[in-house]
């Protein structure tokens, strides 16, 4: 079994401890003989709800150990093209195409982490994604998210970490750990194809997570109404603008010329959002958080 306990990385002329605390097999090693495929235990596959396709498969094409999953686009009914994925004990509304599931967690780590390949179709793109609840007696809040998109083709097992972004200062009771083959259930592609192996969570000791202080200096009104301001130090590299929702989804890119990033909030519901500043790579250089309230 591949569990990355510890992680010495040097950094300069210093040395950061980096703890990891592994997912229930989050390095795809356990599978489960059933009816049709094998199964990653501790995860649901797409195999589950679009049987008899097999989209989800045991593989030996790995970054370390014996075993890592690999997922291909499918279809629905014949018709509908879905992605392929695994999620922690994952449920699916078929009506809705929203996710849901979890296992019991409480920690608070600074990261998910792990690696991937990605050999997308038609400009597509994978999701990688860590989300912290809590039920708070009525409904489920979100704590935080920790999202990851692969743009672009990667033959070799290329190392992926997105920082938490926290909402609360409460520690979660569950987290929901999920990996898609396309980002977006309404635009997948069959012929993308992802292999995942060694997902886990890490905590830092000594250095702090990417944060909007490194190259942000203002962030306003916040909560916004209408519109976001973003303003940004002299030297920035920033060339793009992603917003999420707390569960990870997309919702728009806008790309930057200046500055002072002036983003349109009036069509967003009230809530808690992510923003994620890129650079020409498409790397992401600094993320934060801001609400919206009308």
């Amino acid at each position: 079994m591949k569990k990355l306990l510890a992680l010495i990385i040097f950094v300069g002329s210093g040395f950061l401890t980096t703890s990891a605390q592994s997912i229930p097999n989050g390095d795809m090693e356990d599978w489960i003989a059933v009816t049709g495929y094998d199964s990653l235990a501790g995860f649901t596959s797409t195999n589950l709800f679009f049987f008899p396709s097999v989209n989800v498969t045991k593989v030996t094409d790995v970054h370390g150990g014996s075993f890592a999953a690999r997922m291909t686009g499918t279809t629905w009914l014949g018709i509908f093209n879905v992605p392929g994925g695994i999620g922690t004990n994952a449920e699916v509304n078929l009506t809705t195409f929203a996710l849901s599931g979890g296992y019991p967690y409480t920690e608070r780590p600074n990261a998910f982490t792990g690696w991937f390949k990605y050999e997308p179709s038609n400009n597509d793109s994978c999701i990688l994604l860590a989300v912290f609840t809590k039920w708070n007696g009525t409904k489920r809040d979100t704590i935080g998210i920790a999202p990851y998109f692969g743009k672009s083709t990667a033959n070799t097992y290329k190392e992926f970490t997105s920082n938490v972004i926290y909402f609360s200062t409460e520690n979660p009771d569950t987290a929901f750990v999920m990996a898609l083959t396309s980002s977006a259930f309404l635009t997948a592609q069959v012929a993308s194809v992802l292999y995942v192996d060694d997902l886990a969570f890490t905590f830092n000791v000594g250095v702090p997570t990417v944060s909007d202080n490194e190259i942000v200096i203002n962030t306003y009104p916040n909560p916004a109404r209408d519109f976001l301001n973003i303003e940004l130090k002299g030297n920035h590299n920033v060339t793009s603008v992603s917003i999420f929702d707390v569960l990870g989804n997309k919702l728009s890119v806008v790309e930057v010329s200046s500055g002072n990033i002036v983003l349109t909030t009036a069509t967003l519901p009230d809530g808690m959002y992510v923003y994620q500043l890129n650079d020409k790579k498409k790397v992401v250089v600094a993320t934060g958080k801001f609400s919206v309230k009308h």
